[in-house]
């Protein structure tokens, strides 16, 4: 989401500029090294547009968005705040420095901008979703997030990105048939989005449906085989079916792509100790070598655990 937000900037300055100032060309040259990876090159970039320009508000925005990427909150909000004392009539700003409030747990700052944002421009889908995604829900405000919602549908129906985030929203209040709507309403209009899918697959998962999950999981792994959440609800699906081979398998491919994650440890664990108990008639060594296995992955666990905290 944040790279999204530096990119939209991006793409403001070129679509709201007619012809460009002097001083977009240092915005356009540092979304283009940040976006490669050159962020310290990015910064130094803007600061020296800052400094032939200091009265720019977007070029001030930039980097304090800049700086929220690298995660130096107070320098973010130095400089956004900067921006807005330029000109407040740029609601982007105030919605990117509603997302550094919220990410600081200060809510009734977030709050104040994300309201600013809409007054600004009252019929922006994105900026009702994000206020009632981001915030709302956070709050547990669910009667002012689901109007959020539901008004940013009203204005964009077309935007599967909040069908998505309102299906969220309902498992976050237990309301799994409404999240299935929202899910499927999600993926009619883009079936190209793995997180659409592994929400969706969830969902089936919850309800019991293991069968439609691990459909659903399938799929979203095809899309994106680097999003570990695929892989961890399909083995937790495998294990529901008793297909607990295919389960290790599945969490092996999850511990591969970060090996940090302490539960790919020790549902691979509660896996191998399926197996045991399926093959201990048949064969004893095999239930004891599985048991073994088990007990390692949940020692890694535990260490994981202990490390982080």
């Amino acid at each position: 989401m944040k790279k999204l937000i530096f990119i939209f900037l991006f793409f403001i300055i070129i679509i709201n500029t007619a012809f460009c100032e002097p001083s977009d060309e240092y915005i356009l040259i540092a979304s283009r090294l940040f976006y490669d990876g050159y962020s310290h090159e990015a910064i130094q970039t803007l600061i020296e547009g800052i400094r032939l320009y200091p009265n720019n508000a977007m070029l001030h925005a930039v980097l304090g968005n800049a700086y929220y990427h690298i995660n130096d909150t107070a320098l973010s909000l130095e400089y956004l705040s900067r921006a807005i004392e330029l000109d407040r009539t740029i609601s982007v700003i105030f919605a990117i420095r509603a997302q550094v409030f919220e990410s600081i747990n200060d809510y009734d700052r977030a709050l104040n901008d994300f309201n600013m944002t809409i007054y600004l421009e009252p019929e922006n889908d994105e900026y009702y979703w994000q206020r009632g995604n981001f915030l709302y829900t956070c709050l547990n405000y669910s009667e002012q997030a689901l109007n959020d919602f539901n008004r940013a549908i009203e204005i964009n129906p077309l935007n599967y990105i909040i069908f998505h985030q309102r299906g969220e929203f309902f498992i976050s209040q237990g309301q799994n048939e409404l999240a299935l709507n929202d899910f499927n309403e999600a993926i009619k209009l883009n079936n190209e989005d793995a997180k659409s899918f592994i929400s969706r697959g969830n969902t089936f998962f919850r309800l019991g449906k293991h069968k439609e999950a691990m459909e659903d999981f399938d799929t979203a792994i095809m899309l994106d085989s680097r999003d570990f959440r695929g892989f961890f609800g399909r083995g937790l699906s495998n294990i529901k079916l008793g297909r607990f081979n295919e389960a290790i398998s599945d969490f092996t491919e999850m511990i591969k792509l970060d090996h940090t994650l302490s539960y790919a440890f020790l549902n691979r664990s509660i896996a191998y100790r399926f197996l045991a108990n399926q093959v201990s008639h048949d064969s004893i060594l095999d239930a004891w070598q599985y048991l073994q296995m088990a007990q390692e992955d949940e020692e890694h666990a535990n260490r994981l655990n202990n490390w982080r905290y």
